[in-house]
């Protein structure tokens, strides 16, 4: 007698089908998922990286009217900036929140002069083969205060900067982020050059 068992295949067992999902909770998803994406572009906006447009001719040549700029927010929240940089920057007037874009050419203790069309740091001469053309009006010696720093337009002679008594030596606290690149329009897309080795052999601050 044969007493082997036969294998007995298991039943399959039908899967239920999903209830389809309501109208409200469905629209509360996307609610969610919009409300997760815009925090998640303040907090990259505030902390990151910034995508600012160039309003004005001040820096020309290096920036250009209608430009977009790539500018990162941390950066000086971890250091002083670099002489030679450009940043993005508030100015002191508490009434004014527009965004400003600049060269920083001195730092805390450093004495600025402009004479004969040439820009001297501590005394020594810069060559800045980023302006525009020569300046035009001389300035006599500033010396910076402590955390502050002085910043200048590469159009030199139509630039509202450092130089104006309503502007003067900017707070590093009203810096915004330093300008790393141009990435719109697409013929225009570049890094910002590196001058900072213009500025390289200024001797030490005296102020």
């Amino acid at each position: 007698m044969d007493y082997r068992q036969r294998r007995r295949t298991p039943a399959r067992r039908r899967s239920k089908p999903q209830a389809p999902k309501s109208a409200s909770r469905e629209a509360l998803e996307w609610i969610v998922c919009i409300l997760v994406a815009v925090a998640l572009a303040l907090t990259f906006n505030t902390f990151v990286a910034q995508i600012i447009i160039v309003d004005g001719t001040s820096m020309e040549p290096t920036l250009m009217n209608w430009e977009r700029m790539l500018v990162t927010r941390f950066t000086y929240r971890l250091r002083m900036p670099e002489r030679g940089e450009i940043v993005i920057l508030h100015y002191p007037d508490p009434a004014d929140r527009d965004n400003y874009v600049k060269r920083v050419v001195g730092l805390p203790g450093d004495t600025v002069e402009i004479r004969g069309g040439t820009l001297y740091v501590n005394g020594d001469a810069i060559d800045e083969p980023y302006i525009a053309a020569r300046m035009e009006r001389d300035l006599a010696p500033v010396v910076v205060p402590q955390g502050t720093v002085y910043v200048l337009g590469d159009n030199r002679n139509d630039s509202h900067d450092s130089r104006y008594s309503d502007v003067g030596p900017v707070s590093a606290d009203l810096l915004l982020g330093e300008v790393h690149a141009v990435i719109w329009p697409l013929r225009g897309i570049r890094t910002m050059a590196d001058y900072t080795d213009q500025f390289a052999r200024v001797g030490a601050a005296t102020g």
